[in-house]
């Protein structure tokens, strides 16, 4: 009877769970933007920035993920895994040559100016206006670096710009790719009718967090467009993704 007891006690225990993956993580300072559309939810996004990275939460599918010490971007495409870097160099010139486009001589010409200083949310900054026609854009960049010195001009040139009328733009892109800082705030205001458009992004929150490296990291076995065919990304670790992957979830931006 004894023994009996033994045996039963030993198959209702049940077998230690298998230990949960560690995942790499890697420290990373965590910038959230609000979005603000007049008569529309406000939307929030986190910017990542670790060690020279720098990749944007509302981006997905297709991303940017940019090198300040190489003063490069990749490009990556998740349906097609792919991704292509492009030199500072390289996409500068391949706005110049957008610029070449003609354009009707009713389409007026954009400048851009440097305004006094201005003080948001306890951040010294420098303030530039875009004009062009009826459109005002406000960008005030921090004038001590929040993400890392060369950070705007990658930014600025790697933007997608598919508008045929991009040639207006030429002087007041030359002048962007020149300038520092983070855009703590950056409006934008059309006038129409009697309400004008507007939108606008404001920093509102820096902080420091562990973040999974995947999220700065191009995916592995993703092919390389600008190598030969039988190239794949070094990276290591599942598919990134800061837009609410469905088995985990972003740091929540509060």
């Amino acid at each position: 009877m004894f023994s009996l007891v033994l045996v039963l006690s030993s198959c209702n225990e049940s077998a230690p769970p298998p230990p949960s993956p560690v995942v790499p993580r890697v420290a990373a300072t965590l910038l959230t933007v609000r979005t603000i559309i007049p008569g529309e939810k406000g939307l929030i996004h986190l910017v990542i920035v670790s060690d020279s990275k720098v990749r944007f939460g509302n981006e997905s599918g297709r991303w940017r993920l940019l090198d300040l010490r190489k003063r490069s971007v990749t490009f990556v495409d998740e349906t097609a895994k792919t991704y292509v870097s492009r030199s500072l160099n390289d996409l500068i010139r391949e706005k110049e040559e957008s610029f070449e486009r003609d354009m009707p001589d009713s389409i007026p010409t954009a400048r851009i100016t440097e305004t006094e200083r201005r003080t948001i949310a306890g951040r010294d900054c420098r303030n530039y206006q875009v004009t062009m026609g009826k459109y005002v854009r406000d960008i005030c960049l921090s004038v001590n670096s929040v993400v890392g010195d060369g950070f705007f001009p990658l930014y600025v040139a790697s933007e997608q710009n598919d508008n045929p009328y991009a040639g207006a733009m030429r002087a007041v892109f030359r002048k962007l790719i020149t300038l520092e800082g983070f855009p703590v705030l950056d409006r934008g205001e059309l006038a129409s009718g009697q309400a004008p458009l507007l939108i606008e992004k404001v920093l509102v929150k820096s902080e420091t967090k562990q973040v999974p490296v995947e999220w700065v990291t191009v995916p592995a076995g993703f092919r390389n467009l600008g190598e030969p065919e039988n190239a794949t990304s070094p990276g290591g670790g599942h598919r990134p993704a800061l837009s609410a992957p469905r088995d985990r979830k972003a740091p929540a931006a509060e």
